[in-house]
Protein backbone atom coordinates (compact mmCIF):
# COMPACT_ATOMS: atom_id res chain seq x y z
CA UNK A 1 0.00 0.00 0.00
CA UNK A 2 1.33 3.44 -0.74
CA UNK A 3 1.46 6.32 1.38
CA UNK A 4 -1.72 7.96 1.45
CA UNK A 5 -1.06 11.67 2.09
CA UNK A 6 1.90 11.64 -0.63
CA UNK A 7 1.03 13.20 -3.88
CA UNK A 8 0.40 10.62 -6.40
CA UNK A 9 3.54 11.78 -8.69
CA UNK A 10 6.71 14.33 -7.31
CA UNK A 11 5.56 17.16 -9.77
CA UNK A 12 1.56 16.90 -7.95
CA UNK A 13 1.43 19.70 -5.07
CA UNK A 14 -0.69 22.20 -3.64
CA UNK A 15 -0.24 25.57 -4.77
CA UNK A 16 -1.23 28.40 -1.78
CA UNK A 17 -0.63 30.67 -4.49
CA UNK A 18 -4.14 30.67 -5.93
CA UNK A 19 -7.15 28.69 -4.74
CA UNK A 20 -10.48 28.32 -6.83
CA UNK A 21 -12.93 29.91 -4.82
CA UNK A 22 -17.07 30.24 -6.89
CA UNK A 23 -15.34 30.69 -10.71
CA UNK A 24 -12.18 33.15 -9.65
CA UNK A 25 -8.79 32.79 -8.21
CA UNK A 26 -7.90 34.20 -4.85
CA UNK A 27 -4.23 35.83 -4.72
CA UNK A 28 -2.37 35.28 -2.22
CA UNK A 29 -1.33 38.50 -0.53
CA UNK A 30 1.74 37.20 1.49
CA UNK A 31 3.02 35.21 -1.38
CA UNK A 32 2.70 38.07 -4.00
CA UNK A 33 4.07 40.42 -1.47
CA UNK A 34 7.33 38.53 -0.31
CA UNK A 35 7.73 37.98 -4.13
CA UNK A 36 7.37 41.82 -4.89
CA UNK A 37 9.68 42.64 -1.90
CA UNK A 38 12.22 40.17 -2.42
CA UNK A 39 12.25 41.34 -6.21
CA UNK A 40 12.57 44.81 -5.33
CA UNK A 41 15.24 44.55 -2.69
CA UNK A 42 18.43 45.26 -3.24
CA UNK A 43 20.45 42.42 -1.94
CA UNK A 44 20.03 39.03 -3.83
CA UNK A 45 17.60 36.24 -2.70
CA UNK A 46 20.58 34.39 -1.25
CA UNK A 47 22.26 37.21 1.00
CA UNK A 48 18.58 37.61 2.45
CA UNK A 49 18.17 33.85 3.27
CA UNK A 50 21.98 34.04 5.05
CA UNK A 51 20.79 37.44 7.63
CA UNK A 52 17.36 35.66 8.06
CA UNK A 53 18.49 32.29 9.12
CA UNK A 54 15.69 30.93 6.26
CA UNK A 55 16.51 28.32 3.79
CA UNK A 56 16.72 29.71 0.58
CA UNK A 57 14.49 27.07 -0.91
CA UNK A 58 11.96 27.98 2.06
CA UNK A 59 12.06 31.74 0.67
CA UNK A 60 11.63 30.52 -2.80
CA UNK A 61 8.63 28.15 -1.81
CA UNK A 62 6.99 30.88 0.24
CA UNK A 63 7.24 33.29 -2.55
CA UNK A 64 6.19 30.93 -5.55
CA UNK A 65 3.06 30.54 -2.80
CA UNK A 66 3.86 26.57 -1.93
CA UNK A 67 4.71 27.28 1.87
CA UNK A 68 2.92 28.95 4.17
CA UNK A 69 4.23 32.26 6.81
CA UNK A 70 5.04 30.61 9.83
CA UNK A 71 5.60 32.69 13.00
CA UNK A 72 9.38 32.21 13.14
CA UNK A 73 9.54 33.25 9.47
CA UNK A 74 7.27 36.05 10.08
CA UNK A 75 9.33 37.52 13.11
CA UNK A 76 12.96 37.19 11.19
CA UNK A 77 11.57 38.87 7.80
CA UNK A 78 9.79 41.65 9.72
CA UNK A 79 12.99 42.46 11.42
CA UNK A 80 14.85 42.10 8.47
CA UNK A 81 12.77 44.23 5.82
CA UNK A 82 12.02 46.49 9.16
CA UNK A 83 8.01 45.83 9.65
CA UNK A 84 5.73 45.43 12.13
CA UNK A 85 5.87 41.93 14.07
CA UNK A 86 2.84 40.16 12.22
CA UNK A 87 3.14 41.92 9.12
CA UNK A 88 3.45 38.70 7.14
CA UNK A 89 1.05 36.65 9.04
CA UNK A 90 -1.53 38.70 8.61
CA UNK A 91 -1.32 38.97 5.03
CA UNK A 92 -1.28 34.79 5.13
CA UNK A 93 -4.70 34.67 7.84
CA UNK A 94 -5.90 37.40 5.17
CA UNK A 95 -5.68 34.53 2.00
CA UNK A 96 -6.55 31.86 4.06
CA UNK A 97 -9.88 33.67 5.70
CA UNK A 98 -10.98 34.06 1.93
CA UNK A 99 -9.99 30.65 0.95
CA UNK A 100 -12.47 29.64 3.96
CA UNK A 101 -15.47 31.85 3.44
CA UNK A 102 -18.34 29.54 3.01
CA UNK A 103 -20.13 28.91 -0.58
CA UNK A 104 -23.74 30.56 -0.70
CA UNK A 105 -25.77 27.26 -0.48
CA UNK A 106 -29.06 27.31 -2.95
CA UNK A 107 -31.83 27.14 -0.54
CA UNK A 108 -30.02 27.77 2.72
CA UNK A 109 -32.23 30.74 3.29
CA UNK A 110 -35.18 28.52 3.12
CA UNK A 111 -33.67 25.74 5.28
CA UNK A 112 -32.78 28.63 8.11
CA UNK A 113 -36.58 29.79 7.86
CA UNK A 114 -37.83 26.60 7.58
CA UNK A 115 -35.72 25.26 11.14
CA UNK A 116 -36.35 29.33 12.93
CA UNK A 117 -39.54 30.09 11.90
CA UNK A 118 -38.16 33.56 10.76
CA UNK A 119 -36.27 34.89 7.86
CA UNK A 120 -32.54 35.90 8.96
CA UNK A 121 -30.97 38.52 6.64
CA UNK A 122 -27.03 38.25 7.92
CA UNK A 123 -26.93 34.79 7.33
CA UNK A 124 -23.60 33.44 5.22
CA UNK A 125 -24.63 30.70 3.80
CA UNK A 126 -27.16 33.13 1.43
Amino acid sequence: MGNRFRPASSTQHFSFRYYRHENHALPNAFAETLRDTLDEWPSTQKDISSATGILASHLSEMKSGRRRCAPEYDLRLSRFFGMDAGFWMRLQLHYEMQRAQPRRVPGAMKMRQEYFGQEHEDSIFC
